[in-house]
């Protein structure tokens, strides 16, 4: 029984790492578009990346259980929520006039 809290414990904790992982790129992909000729490639690659990352993690962690996807679901939303509380809503640039 405490094993398999503390197997429960670990997923939520991975989900919130991969969570991290992925809303913390997002925000430095943000944060960096501004110095790139290109953002829109940045965006597109940081994307890929992001989520071809956060996927293998799932399925790594998860090993095609439903129950484990939706524990470390569970922590990946979390870490997002905490963040958004962080971070709040980005400020848009004020607008150029022609």
């Amino acid at each position: 029984m405490i094993a398999e809290s503390m197997s429960w414990i670990f997923i939520f904790l991975a989900g919130g790492l991969l969570g991290l992982f992925y809303f913390g790129g997002l925000l430095l992909t943000i944060r960096k578009m501004t110095q790139w000729k290109q953002p829109a490639l940045l965006m597109i690659l940081s994307l890929f990346v992001r989520v071809a990352i956060v996927v293998s993690g799932f399925y790594w962690l998860t090993e095609g259980q439903w129950r484990e996807l939706l524990v470390a679901l569970i922590g990946f939303i979390v870490i997002r929520m905490i963040m958004v509380r962080r971070f709040g809503p980005m400020q848009s640039p004020p607008a150029i006039a022609p």
